[in-house]
């Protein structure tokens, strides 16, 4: 599954799991054109203690966050943003 289709994933779970503000604010995500610009946004945004709280609930659910996609893909992340997402996921 491309980044952009778990970051669409992610953002439908965000709604139905977390709440429609919570999602709306990860639909910035769209606004991103490169794989690169994507990356970025994902280690921004996994750094914000709300975030965090967000990804931690999606986790216990089994639905798709920001921090589980970061696991997913470290060849496009740097070990603290491995190191964050598997705290926050509490793996």
């Amino acid at each position: 599954m491309s980044l952009r289709d778990q970051l669409t994933q992610c953002e439908l779970h965000t709604r139905q799991a977390i709440n429609a503000g919570a999602a709306n604010r990860l639909a910035n995500w769209q606004q991103y054109q490169t794989e690169n610009e994507l990356v970025q946004f994902i280690q921004r945004t996994i750094r914000n203690q709300n975030a965090m709280a967000n990804g931690w609930e999606l986790e216990q659910q089994g639905l798709t966050s920001l921090e589980s996609i970061v696991i997913a893909h470290p060849e496009l992340f740097t070990k603290e943003d491995i190191q964050i997402a598997t705290q926050t996921l509490g793996r």
